[in-house]
């Protein structure tokens, strides 16, 4: 009986918590580190501000996807490490890691906003 008791406890504990979604910051990380630029893609903002190398252009999400996609296809990423997350002044979530690819390694920072939905506002790749 105490047993029985037990693994409906557990159960009722687990089940919900190995349900919940991953959070925005994980999804990104993955999408990264996978080289998955449909994924990222999905998470932009209509317009994004995307940086490649120090230079910066407003864009459509469509747009940065391509040129992400090409990245990623002369750059497959093997991993990435953070380095800083967290909120900045204006409220905006950040991550900042370093992504490794074969042909060296490369500084990523997006720049997202919570609400009225969570979408990237700012993406930025430069080699380090």
């Amino acid at each position: 009986m105490k047993t029985g008791f037990l693994i409906v406890v557990l159960l009722t504990v687990f089940i919900p918590l190995s349900g919940r979604s991953q959070s925005f910051l994980e999804k990104t990380k993955l999408a990264l580190k996978s080289g998955n630029s449909q994924k990222i893609i999905q998470m932009m903002g209509d317009k994004l501000q995307f940086g490649f190398e120090g230079e910066a252009t407003m864009m459509t999400s469509k747009e940065a996807g391509i040129r992400l996609a090409a990245f990623f296809k002369s750059n497959v990423p093997s991993d990435v490490s953070p380095l800083f997350q967290g909120q900045s002044k204006d409220g905006r979530q950040y991550f900042i890691g370093i992504l490794k690819t074969p042909s060296g390694e490369f500084r990523v920072s997006v720049y997202w906003t919570e609400a009225p939905k969570e979408q990237i506002l700012t993406f930025d790749i430069s080699k380090e």
